[in-house]
């Protein structure tokens, strides 16, 4: 299967599940905006966060999505 097919399948899906995720008025606050290995740590199963430049008021879900699309997970 051509890269750009594998790639195409794999956002349909993440995208399937979307749309049944909550959108009202909770589901909506500060985000970190920037989740990445270098901006937080994990000691003792607790993850703590850093770097906040990138913080903004938005979907939660956000921040989910930008780790996804970063990390390359499938």
């Amino acid at each position: 299967m051509h890269e750009l097919t594998k790639a195409f399948k794999l956002i349909k899906r993440r995208h399937e599940w979307l749309k049944y995720l909550k959108q009202d008025k909770e589901s909506y606050g500060l985000i970190h905006g920037d989740i990445k290995v270098g901006n937080f740590m994990v000691n003792h199963n607790v993850i703590t966060m850093f770097d906040f430049d990138e913080c903004q008021y938005s979907w939660c879900v956000k921040d989910i999505a930008i780790h996804e699309t970063r990390s390359g997970r499938k």
